[in-house]
């Protein structure tokens, strides 16, 4: 089934927005489906780091952006790194 850009963008909205009213399961059967959802990997890769941070999941975050070396991969490293020290020392020493 081919899905239009509108839609997918309202379905990867609706899982940050199940994170924020507790719908944990929901955000992270959606998540699943980014491949599908989100067709550039860098952007795949940054909401992925965001839903995950957002399941308070932060070395799993911090390891989605692996591969990302935009500004705004950084910024989400900076604000990981202030909840998992650990994550943010570990990169300062490469």
């Amino acid at each position: 089934m081919i899905i239009d850009q509108p839609t997918r963008q309202l379905v990867v909205s609706t899982a940050f927005a199940a994170i924020n009213h507790g719908l944990l399961r929901q955000a992270e059967e959606i998540a699943a489906a980014f491949p599908d959802l989100i067709v550039d990997a860098e952007n795949r890769a940054l909401c992925q780091a965001l839903l995950l941070f957002g399941l308070k999941q932060p070395t799993a975050a911090w390891r989605s952006l692996s591969q990302c070396c935009s500004t705004e991969a950084d910024q989400l490293r900076q604000l990981i790194g202030q909840v998992e020290p650990t994550l943010a020392e570990k990169r300062s020493h490469h």
